[in-house]
């Protein structure tokens, strides 16, 4: 009798799994879909790093995990109160939402500036990318008009036009320094600016999802695909 108690005693002790942890009798996928939801529950709580590599890791991470991230972001962000991390998961939430399929290969398919991956290569806070963000919209807003011009004043048949338009999309650049400067700090401000500038690696083009290594391919407006 003793020692049924103790046996009892023991089961009762141990820890009740939830039910995704649970194994199934044939097969293991409830073990992995618990193992990817701590993954994901985990490294979604690194979102708010004040290190900008690492917020962009976590990013590429979710996408990594596909659109089973969605609901673990939306619990996530629903006990948030900081607006600049929220904006950051509704932004990964809306690239996971994006994603498509490609000869068996899924890649994100959002256009336009990938304002995280900025972030990562010019060291900015949540706060500055969300201050930064409209500057930055209205700058590839302008952008987007003048190739639109370029293209109908005759493209690139036209070397005298090329030339004017490297000159209007440098002088955009200047023009956003002003703006800038009261959120970003001066080595920032030249670190964007680079960015910026026509053959930088975000200067005023669209990004697209890339090849099958993850990459991103970057295209002028008005050129095609």
């Amino acid at each position: 009798m003793h020692i049924r108690i103790i046996g009892l005693l023991g089961l009762i002790a141990l820890p009740v799994l939830p039910l995704a942890a649970q194994v199934p009798v044939k097969g293991k996928p409830a073990v992995q879909a618990s193992e990817s939801i701590q993954f994901m529950q985990t490294i979604v709580g690194k979102m708010g790093s004040k290190d900008a590599r690492l917020r962009f890791a976590v990013r590429e991470a979710l996408v990594v995990m596909g659109k089973q991230a969605i609901p673990v972001l939306n619990e996530a962000k629903a006990g948030v109160k900081c607006v600049h991390l929220k904006a950051f998961m509704t932004r990964t939430i809306a690239r996971l939402k994006s994603i498509k399929t490609f000869r068996g290969r899924s890649y994100p398919s959002t256009r336009g500036r990938d304002i995280d991956r900025l972030a990562m290569v010019v060291n900015l806070t949540l706060e500055q990318v969300t201050n930064v963000s409209p500057i930055l919209a209205k700058y590839d807003k302008n952008v987007k008009e003048l190739w639109a011009e370029f293209k109908e004043a005759g493209g690139y048949t036209d070397k005298e036009a090329y030339k004017d338009i490297q000159d209007e999309l440098k002088l955009l650049v200047d023009e956003s320094r002003p703006t800038l400067r009261r959120y970003l700090t001066e080595k920032q401000v030249n670190a964007v600016c680079n960015q910026l500038r026509p053959g930088g690696s975000a200067g005023g083009l669209r990004m697209i999802g890339g090849g099958g290594g993850g990459g991103i391919r970057v295209i002028s407006p008005g050129r095609k695909k």
